[in-house]
């Protein structure tokens, strides 16, 4: 079953920088569940980075306001000045490359090393694989035919129940469906 609807292959959720008149065939509710996944993968950075060492921020070559705004944070025990605080973070993260921040915190956590830094080689398929996860769970549908407009061998179907299965879950369950996604996305992207 083939869609003869014309797909468009950019993303708000990728590309921040688009302008909104460009999706404006989309309906609200589509375009506030890409905001609300962009705003759940910006409110987790903001958390992750919250638990970094100060050592282990300074290796991420973060900007200083960033850097002074998670800091902060981490001096609030708890409450909504620690909301308010992380609130600030993530604005702060919508104004940088935030997803390969996010590519290089998840391999610093991994391994210890900020890819592109010394020894460690940056990987770019890391950050194609955040972009399409974030705009598949984002957009469901229209980023599903993109991806398959894209890589012909893709399984539709497949797909869509990744997709589907990241959506339902929450807490831990989300972030391994998450995962499992990503994980289908990079054989496609290597």
């Amino acid at each position: 079953m083939s869609s003869s609807r014309i797909v468009d292959p950019r993303s708000r959720i990728v590309d921040p920088r688009l302008e909104a008149d460009a999706f404006a065939g989309e309906s609200r509710s589509d375009a506030r569940r890409a905001e609300r996944v962009k705003e759940d993968a910006l409110a987790r950075l903001a958390s992750d980075l919250m638990g970094l060492s100060a050592k282990k921020l300074g290796q991420l070559e973060l900007h200083e306001e960033l850097v002074d705004a998670v800091s902060d944070a981490k001096r609030i025990p708890t409450g909504a000045a620690l909301n308010r605080q992380l609130r600030r973070v993530r604005i702060l993260l919508r104004d940088q490359d935030w997803m390969s921040l996010r590519t290089k915190l998840d391999a610093l956590l991994a391994t210890g090393v900020v890819p592109g830094l010394g020894a460690a080689p940056a990987d770019p398929v890391s950050d194609s694989c955040l972009a399409w996860t974030l705009r598949l769970v984002g957009e469901g549908h229209p980023g599903v035919e993109a991806f398959v407009t894209e890589f012909p061998r893709a399984d539709r179907t497949h797909l869509r129940q990744l997709v589907r299965a990241v959506q339902k879950a929450e807490g831990d369950r989300r972030l391994r469906a998450e995962r499992t996604l990503t994980a289908a996305l990079r054989g496609f992207l290597r």
